[in-house]
């Protein structure tokens, strides 16, 4: 199956907003929503989990994911890399409609070891610090975070690319998740490629039939829930 690079994803991100006129809600809606059945299907043990979000739109998926999973009754645990004023426009929007008995802490504000005690007392951890635009090494409370998810025997599944990973180019930086199963939309990045991704699906966000014509690319055959393992 072919891979998207980062600039090609970038590319079809735009079109869907501005030529097929889906808004970005929409997309991280359903990315979330397909994050919400993997971690049904992986870790149907989870009754509490931990979601550590970034502030741009991955973690805006986190936090859509994070109230989805509330709803399902799940004990949710948001760990931010910044504080909730640092937010893009659109996770934003999704933080103010966070689950109430969501738990919140920013990372800024507790010492490794408060983090180390939540990572260490849940059943899964959910990476959506960093997706597919990074370009350069971790750096700050991300590169801390990625230290204290690996240290943790907690499984973790990452959303997009595993935080640390060039999207092109893999695990080139040193510091990364190592994820037990990665979800991806759309098409895999070249990074998926890497066996720290663990389990790999895609998830269908509803990119029209003609961009694949377009692109001379074959979709993916997704199952009845919009899921497509890769291996």
């Amino acid at each position: 199956m072919r891979a998207l690079s980062r600039r090609e994803l970038q590319d079809l991100d735009e079109r869907m907003i501005h030529q097929y006129h889906v808004p970005l809600a929409v997309t991280l809606e359903k990315i979330a929503k397909g994050a919400v059945l993997l971690t049904e299907e992986r870790y149907p043990y989870a009754r509490r989990a931990v979601i550590v979000a970034g502030s741009g739109n991955t973690g805006g998926v986190g936090l859509i994911l994070a109230r989805f999973l509330a709803e399902r009754g799940i004990a949710v645990c948001i760990i931010l890399t910044q504080h909730e004023l640092f937010l893009k426009p659109t996770s934003q929007r999704m933080f103010s409609h966070l689950h109430h008995d969501t738990m919140l802490g920013v990372s800024p504000e507790a010492h490794d070891d408060e983090l180390r005690d939540v990572l260490y007392s849940t059943n899964v951890i959910i990476d959506c610090m960093v997706g597919y635009p990074l370009g350069r090494s971790p750096e700050g409370e991300v590169r801390r975070l990625i230290g204290l998810v690996n240290e943790s025997p907690v499984p973790t599944l990452a959303i997009d690319v595993p935080s640390g990973f060039d999207a092109d180019r893999g695990p080139i930086y040193g510091t990364h998740i190592v994820a037990d199963s990665t979800l991806m939309h759309v098409l895999p990045r070249s990074a998926a490629l890497s066996e720290d991704t663990g389990a790999l699906y895609l998830v269908d966000v509803g990119v029209p039939e003609a961009w694949f014509r377009q692109e001379e690319i074959k979709p993916p055959e997704y199952d009845l829930r919009g899921l497509y393992p890769l291996r």
